[in-house]
């Protein structure tokens, strides 16, 4: 699998507005999972050093 570089100008500018579309999208699912579990009446099963909410994966840190 070679990777191909390129020097074409409009190629990179396309290139780096994926990049920002998909960096815009990584924060808006970054937020969407903020407000679920912000939402959510967690349900945790217990782990050695951390317990996982079962409904909406936050994980908290526990020490005992």
């Amino acid at each position: 699998m070679g990777l191909s570089f390129t020097n074409d100008p409009f190629m990179i500018a396309d290139m780096e507005a994926q990049i920002q579309e998909l960096e815009k999208k990584i924060k808006a699912l970054q937020n969407e999972i903020l407000f679920i579990q912000s939402n959510c009446r967690h349900v945790y099963l217990e782990n050695k050093g951390f317990r996982r909410c079962q409904k909406c994966n936050k994980i908290e840190i526990v020490y005992y």
